[in-house]
């Protein structure tokens, strides 16, 4: 994050505003990404190993 703030270092208001601008986005898609962090995190030590949510049914292939 200190990282986008260096974007409006000198540049007075104008450098503000774009500072914010810049890290308005940032932020929400920090806080977007710790849930599927988490879940990801959650997932790996249940032991899932697929993506599936319920069993599948095999389908035979047909004959041509």
């Amino acid at each position: 994050f200190l990282g986008v703030m260096v974007v409006g270092r000198g540049q007075g208001l104008s450098g503000l505003g774009t500072m914010l601008a810049t890290a308005l986005p940032y932020l929400l898609y920090t806080w977007l990404m710790w849930p599927v962090v988490g879940i990801g995190i959650w997932k790996q030590l249940r032991g899932s190993t697929t993506w599936a949510k319920t069993e599948r049914e095999v389908v035979a292939p047909t004959a041509a």
